[in-house]
């Protein structure tokens, strides 16, 4: 080919280290851009290899954080609504500006407590709901709603009871036992601990170690298993009691474990004794072959890993759920020891401890201090004079992910003001008085608090790969702006001391 015809070499593409921000994992990345300047674009990811968490391991959805970054939907500009319902364009300035006046005056005349947070940061960008909850938290507000009282809270209100404190939390260590059993869950696609598809087939491999999954369908995970319990849906709770009470006939409880560590054994033996093994087996649809397998497999077990997930703490009797899985790896003694479960380290927590708390204008239960998304429209819609009169939703679509959507649509026209601070225009911001577009994870500095990992655990804070994209602006220069609009920051010269102490060597 003549050289005068040739396109021109492409530039080679810049790696900037960071993480995946599609899960709570968050697994090491290397994020390969191309372009410059404001024309930088994602183009490639791979496994960062460096990382002393994830050491390499990319999954599937890894490879979508370039059009999530780059996406059609992108947010550039504050948005205000008009009074047909639209939403215009406006600037920074001016929404900063006319929230600090809306908001003012509402904290004034109601308090702080009649403004709650929906949300506050997601997978990948915890950073930007430290400045949210900090901001909220200085006019008076203390009710959050977010994936987490969605999701977990029952889990939470039981580690509280069973461990002393709602904010007690178990880690599994799934790279050391030599039984993993999974409820509610499908790893082999949508991961949920560290190096899921390496540990899975590692399982496989090792003659050793064994993989139970007990599921109504048969996922990926329950092709590669020792055992599929293919259980009527909705019947867990059967099926783990009828276990349990199996697992006490046989003896095979860890008494010694048990009366050094636990109090109300014999409570919780006397419900088992009236277990009725043979009538729960049929109400799971479990055959007796299947369940005198899944027994003494868990007998045989040296250090047992029981894996749950969302299955079934979203189902029929999801608290309930809870509590017999935990029972499950305590009264067999696989806590606290390698190879199966324990209480593991924070740097930060993600919830707090609020045993016997109530919401003052709904009187729901307090969770970790979270409220849970199904009170939402109460909350708003009470005739308490307490009722929350403005929401504030950072990276949180509760009109896409809230129980009851027309409810929720009808409460949140009955607001005062709500705020959006998003990456994208989403069904909430549609509804929204004011949407205020924040710069992407990989635009910012960024780090996560999903540090759950046992035994050992890891915290990473990650530099921007990108400039931030025009127009939009990180949450801790929109949090800043609002606070300094409602007067809420100290004078210009206290900053400045601050500064110059901050920047001497």
């Amino acid at each position: 080919m003549d050289a005068n015809s040739s396109s021109p070499p492409s530039a080679p593409l810049a790696w900037h280290k960071s993480a995946c921000n599609l899960c709570y994992i968050n697994c090491g990345v290397e994020l390969g851009v191309s372009g410059s300047g404001a024309h930088q674009r994602i183009v490639k990811v791979r496994g960062d290899g460096d990382n002393p968490r994830s050491q390499g391991y990319l999954c599937n959805k890894a490879q979508a954080i370039p059009s999530y970054v780059h996406h059609r939907d992108r947010l550039t500009t504050p948005l205000r609504r008009r009074p047909d319902g639209s939403h215009e364009p406006t600037s920074w300035d001016t929404a900063v500006r006319e929230i600090a006046e809306r908001l003012g005056p509402i904290v004034a005349h109601h308090g702080g407590k009649t403004i709650a947070a929906v949300g506050g940061g997601g997978q990948g960008n915890h950073a930007g709901g430290s400045y949210a909850f900090g901001f909220l938290r200085a006019l008076g507000s203390r009710t959050i709603f977010n994936a987490l009282s969605q999701e977990k809270t029952g889990d939470f209100w039981l580690n509280g009871h069973l461990f002393g404190s709602q904010m007690c939390h178990t880690g599994e260590d799934i790279h050391h036992c030599d039984l993993l059993l999974v409820l509610g869950a499908n790893p082999k696609l949508a991961h949920g601990f560290t190096n899921a598809r390496d540990q899975l087939n590692g399982l496989r491999k090792d003659p050793g170690r064994k993989l139970i999954v007990v599921d109504p369908r048969r996922t990926e995970t329950a092709e590669n298993a020792d055992l599929h319990i293919a259980l009527r849906p909705g019947t867990d709770a059967f099926l783990l009691g009828a276990l349990l009470a199996e697992l006490m006939r046989r003896n095979d409880f860890d008494e010694a474990f048990l009366t050094a560590h636990a109090v109300g054994v014999d409570e919780v033996k006397a419900v088992l004794a009236a277990v009725p093994v043979a009538e729960w087996l049929a109400a799971a649809d479990v055959g007796a072959d299947a369940f005198a397998q899944l027994v003494q497999m868990v007998i045989d077990a040296k250090a047992m890993v029981v894996r749950v997930e969302l299955g079934i703490q979203q189902g029929l009797n999801s608290t309930l759920n809870s509590y017999l899985e935990k029972l499950l790896y305590l009264m067999t003694g696989h806590f606290s020891r390698p190879g199966t479960h324990g209480l593991h380290s924070w740097l930060a927590p993600l919830w707090g401890n609020s045993p016997g708390a109530r919401h003052f204008a709904t009187q729901a239960e307090v969770i970790s201090g979270l409220l849970s998304p199904n009170v939402l429209p109460d909350a708003i819609l009470s005739d308490h004079p307490d009722r929350l009169r403005v929401l504030w939703v950072d990276s949180a679509n509760p009109v896409n992910t809230a129980a009851d959507t027309a409810r929720v649509v009808q409460a949140m026209a009955a607001l005062d003001l709500m705020v959006v601070v998003d990456v994208a225009y989403t069904e909430t911001a549609a509804l929204a008085d004011y949407v205020l577009p924040a710069s992407s994870t990989f635009e910012k500095c960024e780090f996560t608090l999903f540090n759950f990992e046992l035994p050992t655990n890891y915290f990473h804070v990650r530099a921007p790969v990108l400039p931030p994209l025009p127009g939009t602006l990180p949450e801790p220069e929109i949090y800043g702006r609002l606070a300094r609009a409602m007067g809420l920051m100290p004078d210009d010269a206290l900053l400045d001391s601050l500064r110059a102490a901050a920047a001497d060597p």
